[in-house]
């Protein structure tokens, strides 16, 4: 699929709380290399625009389509995608394999970006604790 077509399944409105700095946590998941399962978590702060989360797993199936995608290739078209559609001050994308029996992830792939001179460690900070749950 081309890029533009991909990136339009990436449906925003308008951030609602322009005031405040926050963070947004979606999870979703890909099947990639033939049947191996990734769980994909996107966190970001907005800035003038959110994500429609409803729209997010029809997207991460547009992304297993992408020619030879692995892990680290499905990762930095999201990062890539999200980064142009959002333009958020700062985001996280996690791809976490479940590549064994293991109960936990076997695989973890991180990519991150923020805006120039944009920095808010505190709220950061809270990235590990939102994983967790």
């Amino acid at each position: 699929m081309d890029i533009h077509k991909r990136r339009s399944i990436l449906k925003c409105r308008e951030n609602p709380e322009l005031k405040v700095e926050y963070l947004v946590f979606f999870s979703g998941n890909l099947m990639l290399e033939g049947q191996v399962y990734y769980d994909v978590q996107l966190t970001y702060v907005p800035d003038r625009v959110v994500l429609d989360g409803s729209c997010l797993q029809s997207y991460l199936s547009i992304v297993e389509e992408v020619e030879e995608a692995t892990p680290e290739v499905a990762g930095r078209v999201i990062l890539e995608d999200t980064n142009n559609e959002l333009v958020p001050k700062w985001i996280r994308v996690s791809i976490l394999g479940h590549i064994g029996q293991n109960e936990g992830p076997t695989y973890r792939c991180l990519f991150q970006d923020r805006q120039p001179n944009w920095s808010n460690p505190e709220l950061i900070s809270a990235v590990s604790e939102i994983g967790a749950s």
